[in-house]
């Protein structure tokens, strides 16, 4: 129904032959073929701009239809070292494939790894997950061949990430998720039972992110970026509010309410599901170990609560009030009975 509707909205194509690609600087045009309708959804299915390959990584930019002209805007340089492959494949009409040369406006490399969270120097042996964050967009599909992790004695850790072909990239492509294995944490289950934790206590180790790695431009990384780190005890203790740790302010005053967690958690998470009844800003400490939250207006002396989403997570996926994983064996002493802890809060003069 979706590719029938696609056709109704297309105009009369050209014969294959009549259709060219064009190039102008950063700017890749379809000639002798007419868009009439724009279609948000549709073009990059016809129209289709990558490096190295028609199906290779494709480069971000931002169609247009200009006169009746379907173009491409490439939206970041070109390295030299790059072909440019144009496929251009409406219904009816043999696909038309252009190949150019890169050389489009390149600069010295400056795309480096600017941040990994956890931002903590120890972690869990049953850790879940790594952010990494980079300056400017990356390509997909690179991260498996630039990523390493090496134990204390340099040699590399065999298999450690749940290696998909589906990359978690933000929608800006400078923000990935690398996952653990699962499969290797879960007590209980083949993986674990077969080749072991990829993480164990008291080890140190270093997740390399090689320079090597191109950037949406086709440009490498300025540098090759280590981050070191110490692995501790595996945690499998949910997360309990009540032993926060809450400094409060004065009332009538607009000093921060800062809280404690005594662990570090999921950073993103933490960002949005713990939720102050007033407006103001809340900051998580780099750590993701602790909080802080200005109000709007002044504190008044009063009684509220502070909203905790019990899907919050820390490092090792415990979530407020159950731990990741249950061994058959371990008692469950606690139950969250929705989805909202309330954790209350007295301001006295």
């Amino acid at each position: 129904m979706r590719l029938f509707a696609l056709l109704l909205l297309l105009p009369a194509l050209c014969a294959a032959d009549t259709v060219t690609i064009h190039r102008d600087g950063s700017c890749f045009c379809v000639q002798g073929w007419r868009a009439a309708v724009p279609l948000r959804d549709g073009w990059p299915r016809l129209f289709r701009v990558s490096v190295q390959s028609p199906i290779g990584a494709p480069l971000l930019g931002d169609y247009a239809v200009n006169a009746g002209v379907l173009c491409f805007n490439v939206r970041y340089p070109i390295a030299p070292s790059l072909n440019v492959h144009a496929y251009f494949a409406p219904p009816g009409v043999d696909p038309v494939t252009a190949i150019f040369p890169g050389g489009i406006a390149i600069h010295s490399p400056s795309t480096r790894v600017t941040k990994i969270y956890p931002a903590v120097d120890q972690v869990p042996a049953n850790l879940l997950k790594f952010y990494l964050y980079f300056s400017a967009p990356m390509q997909r599909g690179q991260a498996w061949r630039h990523l390493r992790l090496l134990n204390g004695k340099g040699n590399a850790v065999d298999l450690p990430f749940l290696e998909i072909d589906q990359e978690l990239w933000d929608p800006e492509h400078r923000r990935l998720t690398i996952l653990f294995d699962p499969g290797r944490i879960k007590r209980g289950v083949l993986p674990r039972e077969a080749d072991g934790t990829a993480l164990f206590p008291g080890e140190t180790y270093t997740l390399i992110v090689d320079a090597s790695w191109p950037d949406a431009a086709g440009q490498l990384l300025i540098a090759t970026h280590r981050h070191r780190f110490t692995v501790t005890a595996e945690d499998r203790t949910p997360i309990n509010p009540a032993k926060w740790q809450l400094t409060l302010p004065t009332p009538a005053t607009r000093q921060p309410l800062k809280i404690q967690f005594g662990e570090a958690l999921e950073q993103a998470l933490a960002q949005r599901l713990i939720v102050f009844p007033m407006p103001g800003e809340l900051r998580l400490h780099p750590s993701a170990t602790g909080l802080s939250f200005t109000p709007a207006e002044p504190w008044a002396v009063a009684r509220f609560e502070i909203g905790i989403d019990t899907t919050l997570e820390d490092l090792a996926g415990n979530k407020v009030l159950r731990a990741f994983d249950v061994d058959d064996f371990d008692a469950i002493t606690q139950h969250p009975r929705s989805n909202l802890y309330r954790l209350p809060v007295i301001l006295r003069r």
